[in-house]
């Protein structure tokens, strides 16, 4: 904790930013998770899986799977929206991931940064 703190000082903040870690880390779900699962729980706060359906974490952890073996967003987006691109004029389908992403308040540099710590 003391190399990621401010001025070699162990604040309030540094505590509780491990603290909520480390609940994470330890719970019961995240012990029996998947790699998916995992980059899931690490990209997004407790808060906000808290406040996320099952129906769009379960969406969203298949979708991280398809980034995390991709080169670069347009290769993962072409793999996402093979089918409904083709039925338009203009696609582009990096823009529909990046804003899909988004929604999860996660990025593309995101993913690569903690894919590779899995």
């Amino acid at each position: 904790m003391l190399t990621l703190s401010e001025g070699n000082r162990i604040g309030r903040e540094n505590v509780q930013t491990e603290m909520t870690r480390l609940r994470k880390e330890w719970s019961i779900e995240s012990r029996f998770a998947t790699n998916d699962e995992k980059l899931c729980q690490k990209l997004m706060t407790v808060e906000q899986l808290s406040k996320t359906d099952l129906f769009d974490r379960l969406q969203l952890e298949k979708v991280l799977e398809i980034c995390r073996h991709c080169d670069s967003m347009a290769e993962a987006g072409r793999q996402l929206f093979s089918n409904s691109s083709q039925k338009k004029q203009s696609t582009n389908d990096s823009d529909r991931l990046r804003k899909y992403l988004q929604r999860f308040g996660i990025s593309w540099k995101m993913i690569g940064t903690i894919a590779g710590h899995l």
